[in-house]
């Protein structure tokens, strides 16, 4: 895949699937994993079509954009992934979009609000919780 080579050439055909509600969900997802491992120093990496995508339906867009932004280290993305510390849906396989926010907060720079679900999230997961069944740790 073009996004696990960097290849930038991915960027704009993999925002159009994330983008499309006519897709899966899950494609929608795997297209915004994709952008979060792609390096980007030049050109900038698509930051805020994907923060526009914290507001999406779905659950699966909402944690995958959480990841994708975390991914791209810019701090701005912060104010939009607090917004999410509350979102208690679920994606299929893995855990709550607040855990993800609270994660890509945490590598980000952390917020004192994100800090606390992140170490909750993280006992959580150690005691041997469900992914499926409410939150979690981040995915990096």
């Amino acid at each position: 895949m073009l996004s696990w080579l960097g290849d930038r050439r991915a960027v704009h055909p993999l925002l159009l699937v994330a983008a499309n509600h006519r897709e899966v969900a899950s494609l929608r997802g795997q297209a915004l994993e994709a952008l979060g491992s792609i390096s980007f120093s030049r050109p900038r990496p698509p930051v805020e079509p994907v923060i526009g995508m914290l507001e999406d339906p779905e659950a699966q867009v909402r944690f995958w954009a959480c990841y994708a932004l975390s991914q791209f280290e810019d701090k701005t993305a912060i104010q939009a992934l607090r917004r999410l510390l509350s979102d208690e849906a679920v994606c299929p396989g893995w855990w709550s979009v607040k855990g993800e926010a609270a994660w890509a907060i945490a590598e980000l720079g952390g917020d004192p609000a994100a800090d606390a679900i992140w170490e909750a999230n993280s006992r959580w997961r150690a005691s041997g919780g469900d992914p499926g069944a409410g939150a979690g740790s981040g995915t990096g």
